[in-house]
């Protein structure tokens, strides 16, 4: 039990240290070499336009980040609500009656 919380614990600290490093060379690429910021934007700016998105929006209706954001949430609930109501019928059938379970079965 010890060794497995210790080896979750490294992992953790092993993502940390690689998204760590990969923010860090990104910020150094992009800050310190020629190349262009519409090829390889600065952390900074990104950062500055995902704040512009969350709080302005963008398109002519300027409809912010939080909203797609709950638009998106809406259609995966409704795909998962949709998703449930046939696999819990199906699967109760299937359970029960040894034809749908060999019909429904690879």
């Amino acid at each position: 039990m010890k060794s497995e919380v210790k080896k979750t614990g490294t992992a953790a600290v092993y993502s940390i240290l690689t998204i760590g490093a990969v923010l860090v060379l990104w910020f150094v690429i992009s800050n310190y070499t020629d190349i262009p910021s519409i090829i390889l934007p600065t952390p900074q700016a990104v950062a500055a336009s995902f704040g512009e998105l969350w709080v302005h929006g963008y398109g002519t209706n300027r409809d912010t980040l939080a909203v797609h954001l709950l638009a998106s949430g809406q259609r995966l609930l409704i795909a998962f609500v949709l998703s449930v109501l046939t696999a819990v019928p199906l699967g109760l059938l299937s359970g029960c009656f040894v034809r749908v379970s060999a019909v429904l079965s690879p």
